[in-house]
């Protein structure tokens, strides 16, 4: 069984979902499906599968029409995965758009190994990696299952397969069939591993086509429904608005938030529990008993002998051990060997003299100098793109900082979580979805935030961090966002300015 999905973030470009139910189980078959989002049209996928000189080809292809703000974003993807028809991986496959450039991923099924090869533009990057170890099912293999399985009157089935669009790293599927439907059609209930807390209701025909699948995101009904080619590619009306709904309204307004230095919120949700959030840098967290958490926030900052500002610190050291090797090499996103990001780091004055930290708000003050045009045109760019372009959102900034502090030998990673301000897409006095980056000084992770003109504040919320090492950290870090977006609530139990005390 296939289950196709992309991820990118809203506002922060990473947070979204697009998920495909199980397809056909027959083989050599095209199916089109027409993509709404919140009763709107939103696009289209596509999924083939061909048989030829005993292997067996999976293709999926897909366009996916959005509004951020009013800025219209159009996202593609494509994936490939050919298999024996006995059911050994042979190779796979994926081309994703979310910047000027289409980043192509692609791997070599070579016994116990993988050959991993990534490319966007003229930079490349090939691995070998150990291979999954054994007991997942290929995409093919697994559509055969599921067909079984449907045509056995099996009421629940779990199993373990390979998305392409997931990185090499097997996800789990269960399904419970939920009722029975017309002409043999039955209605499942489906649940993913690399996705907690979502779920998709599917129907399957007797033959286990998906006729319809539903899944909900930031409160809105994302439904895929089988068609033709030519009304799944038609265009019609203008693509839904996500942005908005994505922002959180918190319990009373925060004044003068770009100089708030401590703060204290509750974050919850109605029916649930919160996810572990990160309690390291500038935050640290405490669950309660009903399963809310309250999150401390505390942006300290020094100044260096000149009087300049220097890197916000968190209060304490952490003991938390880290890989420096991982956080220091360059990456499909944080592609710092590229020209355009070695140019960058060439054209920011760095005394020889600067502590790590100092140097690491230079380099927050370059990036947000060097990102003349900050809009939100732009899915996911990488660092060498961001350098190029000069111009994206949160996300493009986070990237090209983190990029630029490992090039300059600072261990960094990514962070995900929410920013308080006060305008922002027709909206007053929101929390939105936000990237930033994070340097490893001093024994301590230290928060830089390049989007904002003045050093990291208490307003920040970190709700996860990531390497951005490959496709599984960029999927996991915008899949552990889902639960919470249009659901996340946030209070506001203290607040402390420069100079002041705790406000009650």
């Amino acid at each position: 069984m296939r289950r196709r999905h992309w991820t990118h973030c809203l506002w922060a470009a990473l947070a979204l979902l697009l998920a495909l139910a199980p397809r056909a189980h027959a083989l050599d078959w095209e199916h089109w499906y027409v993509v709404e989002l919140a009763g709107q049209r939103a696009g289209w996928m596509v999924e083939r599968q061909t048989t030829l000189g005993g292997r067996i080809t999976s293709q999926s292809e897909s366009e996916l029409r959005i509004s951020r703000g009013g800025t219209a974003l159009v996202l593609t993807m494509s994936s490939q995965f050919v298999e024996t028809v006995a059911g050994e991986p042979i190779s796979m496959r994926t081309v994703q758009r979310y910047g000027q450039e289409p980043m192509i991923l692609e791997a070599e099924f070579d016994g116990d190994t993988v050959i991993e090869r990534t490319t966007q533009g003229e930079t490349a990057r090939e691995r070998r990696l150990p291979a999954a170890e054994k007991g997942w099912l290929t995409p093919a293999a697994a559509q055969r299952r599921l067909a079984e399985l449907l045509r056995s009157g099996a009421t629940r089935f779990s199993h373990r397969t390979l998305d392409p669009l997931a990185g090499l790293t097997p996800i789990e599927i269960e399904g419970t069939r939920e009722q029975e439907l017309a002409d043999g059609a039955t209605r499942w209930r489906l649940r993913v591993s690399i996705l907690p807390g979502q779920e998709e209701i599917v129907d399957f025909n007797a033959d286990g086509t998906s006729l319809a699948s539903t899944t909900s995101m930031l409160g809105m009904e994302l439904i895929y429904r089988l068609s033709d080619r030519a009304t799944a590619q038609a265009q019609n009306g203008s693509a839904p608005e996500l942005l908005v709904s994505s922002l959180i309204h918190p319990d009373r307004p925060i004044a003068r938030p770009r100089s708030l230095r401590r703060a204290v919120y509750r974050l919850s949700l109605p029916e649930d529990t919160l996810p572990q959030l990160p309690s390291d840098g500038a935050q640290q967290v405490e669950r309660a008993a009903d399963g809310s958490v309250r999150v401390h926030v505390t942006a300290s900052a020094d100044r260096d002998p000149a009087g300049r500002t220097a890197a916000t610190e968190s209060s304490a050291t952490t003991s938390t051990p880290i890989d420096r090797q991982l956080l220091l090499r360059a990456t499909p996103y944080l592609d710092f060997q590229a020209e355009a990001v070695q140019a960058a780091l060439a054209t920011t004055a760095l005394p020889a003299s600067a502590t790590a930290a100092q140097r690491a708000e230079l380099l927050r003050r370059r990036v947000h100098r060097l990102m003349t045009r900050k809009d939100l045109a732009t899915g996911f760019a990488t660092a060498s793109e961001a350098a190029t372009a000069r111009a994206g959102d949160c996300t493009e900034h986070a990237v090209l900082l983190s990029a630029l502090l490992r090039a300059d030998g600072i261990p960094a990673r990514v962070v995900s979580g929410l920013l308080y301000v006060d305008r922002f897409a027709g909206e007053r006095q929101v929390f939105g979805y936000h990237l930033w980056s994070q340097g490893w000084i001093d024994g301590r992770w230290i928060d830089l935030d390049a989007m904002t003109a003045t050093p990291f504040d208490a307003t920040h919320i970190a709700l996860a961090t990531s390497p951005l090492d490959n496709q599984e950290d960029f999927v996991a870090i915008s899949a552990s966002l889902l639960p919470l977006m249009g659901a996340l609530r946030v209070e506001v139990v203290e607040l402390r300015h420069a100079g002041e005390k705790n406000e009650p």
